[in-house]
Formats: structure tokens, sequence, C-alpha cells
């Protein structure tokens, strides 16, 4: 059974989702760090009755996720083998279809066997350690080249659209009952972990432009769980501390500034981040 918060959880979700994406589209270094950006964690966190369990399953499933966003960006001209030969729409479903395989065999077992793995502070440690390095190594200047010809019609908008609504209510739902019917609730972090937005919203991107284009995104997906991780354990922290308040106001509240927190943070951290390190590379 639905309730009047599950609706609210669901609006404010898709209403942050959408401005993710049309804001992050404007600039793929911020967009890089957006695809992880922790939407349906902070639903899962709010939904779930073990909301630290939640963020600890999350934050080793957040760093396999950048790595796969990595790899998917680097691979583009292997999935689907020779892509100049499909249509957009058939590029973009087929590599959204190839990328959550690999994710849902690779997110079970990590799931299966998270207790095996660091804690999440070590493993924000690691990626602390790992995203610098790879940054110094790779960083390199965005090329000046102009995006692939495609021609934009209002009913390809409004589908585009369609589709990635669809597929955030897929797993806003799928949330939503593994939340309510789970023994352990690492398996709730497992479901608010799938990135199927960002897998959609890369798709969609490669489509529309080169690979080389794409270059800025591989420089940056690495940063996503610096900001998952410890926005996961501290609004586990704020809501455990707190009452729910009618209808659950005072944690939706909660949820609401933490997304605006983490935006600030994106949006101000990002572009400095970007202007040193392309004045490093000159």
């Amino acid at each position: 059974m639905i309730s009047a918060l599950d609706v609210t959880k669901l609006a404010l979700g898709l209403a942050a989702f959408v401005f993710i994406v049309v804001v992050g589209s404007r600039n793929k270094r911020v967009a890089g760090v957006l695809l992880t950006f922790p939407v349906m964690n902070g639903v899962a966190l709010l939904t779930s009755p073990d909301p630290f369990r939640v963020a600890d399953a999350i934050a080793l499933l957040v760093v396999f996720n950048t790595l796969l966003f990595w790899a998917a960006v680097m691979t583009l001209h292997r999935v689907p083998p020779k892509p100049e030969r499909f249509a957009p729409l058939a590029l973009l479903i087929c590599r959204v279809l190839v990328w959550t395989a690999v994710w849902c065999v690779a997110a079970y077992w990590l799931t299966d066997n998270r207790d095996r793995f660091p804690s999440g502070m070590i493993l924000f440690a690691l990626q602390l350690a790992f995203s610098i390095s790879v940054a110094f190594v790779v960083w390199g200047q965005p090329p000046r080249t102009e995006q692939k010809p495609s021609p934009r019609t209002s009913l390809s908008d409004s589908l585009n659209w369609t589709v990635r609504i669809a597929l955030f209510l897929a797993v806003y739902a799928a949330l939503l009952y593994t939340a309510q019917h789970v023994s352990d609730q690492k398996w709730t972090g497992m479901a608010s972990a799938l990135p199927i937005v960002g897998f959609f919203g890369l798709a969609h991107l490669s489509t529309q432009n080169t690979e080389a284009q794409l270059q800025p995104i591989r420089d940056t997906i690495l940063l996503g769980p610096l900001l998952v991780i410890p926005f996961n354990w501290s609004l586990a922290s704020v809501i455990t501390a707190t009452p729910g308040g009618p209808l659950g106001a005072f944690h939706v509240a909660e949820l609401l500034a933490a997304w605006a927190i983490g935006l600030a943070l994106v949006f101000a951290l990002v572009p400095a981040i970007e202007s040193f390190m392309d004045r490093r590379t000159g």
C-alpha cells in the first residue's frame, strides 16, 4: 500500500531528478559528478527502517558505479561493436541494456558480500586517493569539436523525457518494494544505487557527442563517491536523531536541505577543480 509519504518522496525525488538532468547537461564535468548524485539514495534513507545499513551498502556500490561509468565512457566504440551502424535510439537502448546487465550481476555479488569489504570511511579515503591520482594522470583539455549532427524534434524530446521518467518510476517502485519486504536493508541500498537514470543520460549523450567530447565526464566521474558517501552518512545521522514529524515532514525537509547542500557543493567545487586542472594541463 502506497502512503501519502511515499507519494511525497516520489514527487520530491522526481523533481530533483529533472532539475539535475536539465542543469547538469550544460556542463559535462558537472554532469560527470551528477551521474551518481544521491537522489534515490536520499529517498531510500527516508524509506528504510535502518538508514545506516542502507548507507553502508551504498558506499561500496557508488564506488563500483563510478568505475562502471568510467569504463562505459572509455569503451563506447565497443558497445555495441561498430556503433556507427546503429540508429541513435537503437544505440541508446543497446548501451543501457548492456550496462544495466553488467551492473545487476556485479551489484548483487557486491551486496551479498558487503561485509567482506572495507567500511564506508575507508572506501572514501581510498576513492579520494585514487580519484586524485587518476585526475593528475589523465585530465586533459576538452576537444573543440562540434556535436554529431542529429535532428531534434519535439516528439523525440518528449519520448526522451518519457523514457527517463518511466525508468525513474521503475527504480522507485523497486526501491519501495525492497525496503518494505527484505529482512536486510543492504538490499534497499542496492536498489537505490541502481544508476539507471545515469545510464540513460550517458547513453543519450553518447548519441549526441563523439567519444572524445565525453572526455570531461570521464575526468570527474570518479569524484562521485566523495559526495555520496558523506551525504548518505550525514543524512542517516540526522534522520535517526530527529523525529519524523507530521507525515514525515521533518525528515523530508532534512532531505531537501541535504540535496540543496550537495548541489551547492557540486556547482561550487567542480568548476574550481576544473579551473585548477585546466590551468595545470595548459
